[in-house]
């Protein structure tokens, strides 16, 4: 509940393209990196029209649905990606948090371990195993998962709130404060950190703090719908 994430993406190579479909791909890409998702996925359904089983197109396609919140497509193509090129760590990683968003942990564990034993340094992969490991109950685990990706990336913030949230069921309140305070000062600007550590201030009995986190959070994400939710309970409680 309320774990950030960090949804990566990077393109590793072109996949058998022709000048005219990497030039599509690069204005996808490049629309992508803008945030402009409507003419990322135009562009790669482009690419996909003429070659369907283009890596790149399939996966990062599978990323956009991903980061509109449509689990299922994106466990789809990055699915299909993963089955036309099952080396690429990054693929594994994000096919992994579309398993975690449809709760099944388990199966998206088994991603994480393939990115991270793909690519050792890759620290998402790391603190995206501490998520499903959390999800499972292997508490232990989890923080030692999100411990190898703090020391990949010291300033990860989204990796050091997935480390407060594991200490927050562990009872480690205290600690878990310290880890969420820290990330927030790295990354004040990510909603999921400031929903968390409103979370964590609701648990710990400070609810006017916990009113002000939420709110943090829906200004940065007005569509923030469990951010929404612990706002009404918190005003509830009040």
């Amino acid at each position: 509940c309320g774990i950030a994430i960090r949804r990566a993406w990077r393109p590793r190579v072109l996949h058998s393209m022709t000048e005219s479909l990497e030039t599509l791909f690069t204005r996808g890409l490049e629309a992508h990196r803008k945030g402009n998702l409507f003419d990322a996925e135009a562009a790669y359904r482009g690419v996909l029209a003429t070659n369907p089983k283009n890596f790149d197109a399939l996966h990062l396609l599978g990323v956009v649905h991903a980061q509109r919140g449509q689990a299922t497509e994106a466990e789809v193509l990055i699915g299909a990606a993963l089955a036309v090129d099952d080396s690429d760590a990054r693929a594994h990683n994000n096919y992994g948090l579309a398993l975690l968003d449809l709760r099944r942990p388990a199966d998206a564990l088994v991603h994480f371990d393939k990115a991270a034993a793909l690519e050792p340094g890759l620290a998402w992969a790391h603190s995206n195993r501490g998520s499903a490991l959390r999800a499972l109950g292997r508490l232990d685990e989890a923080l030692t998962a999100t411990d190898q990706a703090i020391a990949l990336n010291a300033s990860y913030a989204e990796a050091i709130a997935n480390r407060a949230a594991i200490l927050q069921t562990l009872g480690r309140l205290s600690e878990s404060l310290t880890a969420i305070d820290q990330a927030v000062a790295l990354a004040p600007n990510l909603p999921n950190v400031h929903f968390n550590r409103a979370t964590l201030l609701e648990t710990i009995g400070r609810p006017r703090d916990a009113l002000a986190a939420f709110e943090r959070a829906i200004q940065l994400k007005p569509d923030y719908i469990q951010a929404l939710c612990g706002r009404g309970f918190t005003l509830l409680s009040l």
